[in-house]
């Protein structure tokens, strides 16, 4: 046999076992490594049931924790889950009764935060820093925070800086308040004077050095405090253009560089502004967004923890269907992801959570026909969207969050009982092996 032929022949076996191992990684890739994600039925964790609930989770997902009002006896209640979700002690320390709370924790989950309006209309912090078995109350005589209503509480990735905020009333006469612990939750500070204003939202960055707070004046007027310094001094770095509105929301990135805050006008359109420079200036999205609900939009903002590159929002619109807008350059354009997700009840308030990539994004509400609890996911940064189509049954305001991987999620929801389902996107979707014919 001649080389020539010795050659060819070797480079057709050559070329055979490429074409080979070309197709069984094609297929090994999409069928055992492809994205499958799954949820729970819906497993009650209080018999008792309750309203207003909240819910956080660590940057694994281990911990889990809800924070909510009983149904009966209208006391704050707080439940742990240290297993991923499967069981829940309730670890409540006689906190009476209450409205609206809010909760955060940090990276680990060890240090968690919990806020609320008490029976006499008095803001009450309680801090844990044993993973929510114990909680301590932040101002036991009752001196440091006084009254107010819409609280909303915050930490950084390590849980020493925390930040919460109210207003003094709800109709927009009273004085919006910030208070900052520097000391995980033992102690706490006024940062000063910020006028008056209703609903404000604060976030931060991982190191708690960026914090963000956005609120509605009692004029209607939108207005952004800024912080660079741990909350120590903030700067009032309101647009001109941003005008009046309701309802805002603010997120931010890991670094804090990236800003983006999302609130309906006094006309129900939306508008979206964000910054690249820490908040300092800022410039309205170009993009056409339409307009919100009648009754509310309700609208919710989110990015990615790690580069604050992908950006997401939901709202209702004015047709009271649920609209996804996604960008994936900073904010700077949106497109409307185009899914068919229904409608939804009036004052919905959608939610969303998304992975520290951004590349895995959840999104619930309750659908307008029937209350039923929806659940939505996309794989792809918000391009397409998958319905769970699960049976969670109705109930109402649903919550949901995420880890740092987007691989645990949790839902849960206003109802009696009060249930949580759970989420898991795993990378071995087995049975589609194994219903593949070869």
């Amino acid at each position: 046999m001649s080389s020539n032929k010795i050659y060819i022949g070797y480079y057709m076996k050559l070329r055979n076992l490429w074409i080979f191992v070309f197709v069984f990684l094609n297929f090994f890739s999409i069928n055992v490594f492809a994205d499958n994600v799954t949820f729970t039925s819906p497993e009650v964790i209080s018999s008792v049931g309750g309203d207003l609930v909240e819910i956080a989770t660590n940057s694994t997902g281990r911990y889990v924790y809800t924070i909510y009002r009983e149904d009966t006896s209208i006391e704050i209640k707080t439940l742990v889950s240290s297993d991923f979700g499967v069981t829940f002690t309730d670890t409540s320390d006689s906190f009476g009764v209450g409205t609206e709370p809010q909760i955060a924790t940090n990276s680990t989950g060890k240090y968690v935060y919990i806020v609320w309006e008490d029976g006499l209309a008095e803001i009450q912090i309680y801090f844990s820093s044993d993973f929510g078995i114990t909680w301590t109350n932040a101002d036991p005589l009752g001196l440091i925070f006084g009254d107010g209503v819409d609280s909303h509480i915050e930490t950084d990735s390590t849980g020493q800086f925390v930040y919460a905020t109210w207003s003094e009333d709800g109709t927009g006469t009273g004085d919006i308040k910030i208070f900052v612990s520097s000391n995980f939750g033992a102690t706490w500070t006024d940062a000063g004077s910020f006028g008056t204003g209703l609903v404000p939202e604060i976030e931060t960055n991982s190191s708690g050095q960026f914090a963000y707070a956005i609120w509605r004046t009692g004029g209607g007027s939108i207005r952004t405090f800024v912080s660079t310094n741990f909350g120590v001094s903030w700067t009032n770095t309101t647009s001109g253009s941003f005008g009046t509105g309701a309802r805002p929301e603010v997120a931010t990135d890991n670094s804090g560089q990236y800003v983006y805050v999302i609130w309906e006008d006094l006309s129900t359109n939306l508008k979206i502004f964000f910054s690249s420079d820490f908040g300092s200036t800022w410039t309205a999205t170009s993009s056409s967004l339409g307009s919100g609900a009648a009754t509310g939009a309700f609208p919710k903002i989110i990015t990615d923890s790690s580069s604050g590159r992908y950006v997401y929002a939901i709202w209702s619109d004015n047709s009271d269907n649920i609209k996804i807008y996604r960008s994936n350059d900073f904010g700077v354009t949106w497109v409307d992801t185009g899914g068919s997700f229904g409608s939804t009840v009036v004052s919905a308030l959608p939610k969303m959570a998304t992975d520290s990539s951004g590349r895995y994004v959840y999104a619930t509400w309750i659908e307008g026909s029937s209350n039923d609890v929806k659940i939505f996911y996309s794989l792809d940064f918000g391009a397409t969207w998958t319905d769970t189509e699960g049976a969670f049954g109705t109930g109402l305001l649903s919550k949901i969050v995420t880890d740092n991987t987007g691989r645990h999620i949790y839902g849960t929801w206003e109802g009696v009982p009060l249930n949580i389902t759970r989420g898991f996107r795993s990378f071995f979707p087995l049975t589609s092996l194994m219903n593949k014919r070869i």
